[in-house]
């Protein structure tokens, strides 16, 4: 049984947290996939390819359509890692640190055949996590047994990371870690995201107000679990 780490990288990530992510994943995953969207950098994949074979360029870019960049990923995962169904694959994006990683490994065996989750905080600031609205933690279930041929929703936005064949998958309702997501950790990042998903989406996929709160002055807790701390943008 092995554990597969499946990654989507975008434009300006190296700039980001991505190699310290990466970095985090060889600590635990038996093999790590990179798909670089078709517009990343060259500095992109001199980050993922230093320390996994598997960094590839995908021909479509996620504004493409972020159904269709997904699947072609994980098609990509498949033809390079070869996974079996004995395998799990975890699903994470370019700015998301795990905590108690050390705890996969073992609870893959222990729960094998279930989709197991992990407690996803919404990182505002370093130290700090969102509790307001839909913004509070909440359980994402990316790690899963494999299963062959999977296909990612045909949505230009909000397709989902998992492959459609998950929700057949018994879950483990109680998260096995944390999760912290970085996504909208700086103030720069907020504007970012808040005008891309106003020009691509507008209310379409994800709810207009939901959008809105991006800017809004929010609820915070302060993040005191250690491990992601120190995490901080190249």
């Amino acid at each position: 049984m092995r554990v597969i780490a499946h990654m989507v990288v975008g434009p300006g990530e190296a700039q980001r947290y991505l190699a310290q992510v990466i970095e985090r994943l060889t600590w635990w995953a038996d093999d790590i996939h990179v798909a670089l969207d078709a517009n990343a950098g060259e500095e992109e994949f001199s980050v993922a390819s230093s320390i996994t074979p598997h960094a590839r360029f995908m021909s479509l870019a996620w504004e493409d359509g972020e159904g269709a960049f997904r699947q072609a990923a994980w098609s990509d995962m498949e033809d390079v890692t070869k996974p079996s169904t004995q395998d799990y694959i975890f699903c994470i994006d370019a700015d998301e640190m795990i905590v108690q990683h050390d705890l996969i490994k073992d609870a893959v065996r222990e729960f094998a055949g279930q989709r197991l989750g992990f407690l996803f905080h919404e990182m505002w600031g370093q130290r700090h996590y969102r509790i307001d609205g839909n913004w509070k933690p909440y359980i994402a279930h990316v790690l899963f047994p494999y299963r062959p041929n999977g296909r990612i929703r045909e949505r230009a936005l909000a397709s989902g990371r998992e492959p459609t064949y998950v929700n057949a998958i018994p879950l483990k309702g109680i998260p096995l870690a944390d999760l912290l997501h970085y996504g909208y950790a700086r103030e720069e990042d907020r504007r970012f995201k808040y005008d891309r998903y106003m020009r691509l989406d507008g209310g379409k996929y994800h709810s207009a107000s939901h959008i809105d709160s991006i800017l809004y002055t929010p609820s915070l807790a302060e993040w005191t679990g250690g491990d992601g701390l120190d995490v901080r943008p190249q």
